[in-house]
């Protein structure tokens, strides 16, 4: 009986250090509404430096991995893009409504198969039709929603890491704060 207490207690401190791992890993930016605040260096961010995609950090030389605000489909919602230029292969993915202790798995992100050399390119017909606009290239765009935890392969010349971030707080057309941390690639697992 002794045995199955100490294996019992074992387990949960385990558990309990796995949790604390993953929330003592996780960081947090606030990225500011392109479009309102016309301020592209608090817009963006690079999580392989930790630092927004701006200019005064020299590091980065004005790459990034994320965009807030840069973009409006007309209507009224808040949206995250990745590079569409710099020869990015870069992927993002909403895997829904989450709370970190709730992602069990890191989902596979592939990257994509060819740069985005051409931008984004946006078909707006059917956005008449009330159904949302398709836009290509496929997963570089999504919706930014209060609550949604978001899966980025971020890929371009200098980097190719996988990043998991959380929409903290929202305040539509205007600033979030997410939490994020790096992941290992559940490329390298498979």
């Amino acid at each position: 009986m002794k045995n199955i207490a100490s294996r019992a207690l074992f387990a949960a401190a385990l558990l309990l250090s796995l949790s604390f791992a993953t929330s003592a890993a996780t960081q947090t930016a606030t990225l500011f509404y392109h479009i309102k605040h016309h301020d592209y260096d608090r817009a963006s961010f690079s999580f392989s430096l930790g630092v927004p995609g701006d200019s005064r950090f020299p590091a980065n030389r004005n790459l990034y991995d994320l965009s807030y605000g840069s973009i409006s489909l007309g209507d009224g919602q808040d949206y995250f893009d990745v590079p569409i230029n710099d020869r990015s292969y870069s992927q993002l993915k909403d895997l829904g409504e989450l709370k970190w202790d709730e992602l069990h798995d890191v989902p596979v992100l592939h990257a994509s198969q060819w740069p985005h050399g051409d931008g984004l390119k946006s078909d707006f017909s059917r956005s008449i039709t009330g159904t949302d606009p398709e836009l290509t290239p496929a997963n570089v765009v999504v919706k930014a929603l209060l609550g949604h935890l978001y899966v980025l392969h971020s890929k371009h010349d200098r980097t190719d890491i996988y990043v998991l971030f959380r929409i903290e707080t929202l305040k539509l057309n205007d600033e979030c704060t997410i939490s994020w941390q790096i992941v290992r690639s559940p490329e390298e697992i498979e």
